[in-house]
This record gives structure tokens, C-alpha cells and sequence, in this order.
């Protein structure tokens, strides 16, 4: 998913075959909405920075960030920036959510 200024903002925890695909796990996201869980970890390989990942009701892991954060304030913050851009997107924007699938 990218922000309105090009920047990517989260990435599907799982790639997908095809755009139908992505477009039901965007759907699955934006529904789950007010269920999303915000789990941060130090980042993978050396363990510095850190990174999120958002959670549904069932356990599982719908998105992530696309970088490590140098800080966990930093990284909290990203995470609050997808979810408002999550709740400002529409199914019909999901051509223009790359990465959201």
C-alpha cells in the first residue's frame, strides 16, 4: 500500500498469484479494520530497529511494514499512519494500493 506522496506505507504479509486475489486479501483487510492487532518486533537478521506487523482477530498477519524503524516510537507511528490511510482507502482504490494483496 502507498501513501498519497508515493511512499510505501505496508506491505501483504504474503504475496498473491494474481490482482484478484490481492483485491480479496485488501477486502479482508479494510473489514478487519477495527480488529487489527499492531505487533512490533525487533527486525529480522541482526535484530536492530524495529518493525510491525498488524494482526486480525484470528491470529493472522494481514500486513507489515516495509522497513525496520530505528525507533519503536517511530515504528508505533508508522503503524498508526497505515491504519488512517487503511480507513481512508476504498476497495475501489485497490488498483492504486500496490502491495496492499
Amino acid at each position: 500500500m502507498k501513501a498519497y506522496n508515493g511512499r510505501v506505507v505496508a506491505v501483504a504479509a504474503e504475496s498473491r498469484p494474481d490482482p484478484v486475489a490481492c483485491l480479496a486479501d485488501f477486502t479482508l483487510l479494510k473489514s478487519e479494520i477495527d480488529n487489527l492487532t499492531c505487533v512490533m518486533l525487533h527486525a529480522p537478521g541482526d535484530g536492530s530497529g524495529w518493525c510491525w506487523s498488524a494482526r486480525d482477530a484470528q491470529g493472522r498477519t494481514l500486513a507489515v511494514s516495509p522497513r525496520a524503524y530505528e525507533r519503536y516510537s517511530t515504528c508505533q507511528t508508522a503503524y498508526e499512519r497505515f491504519v488512517s490511510l487503511l480507513a481512508g482507502t476504498t476497495t475501489g482504490d485497490a488498483g492504486a494500493a500496490e502491495g496492499a494483496g
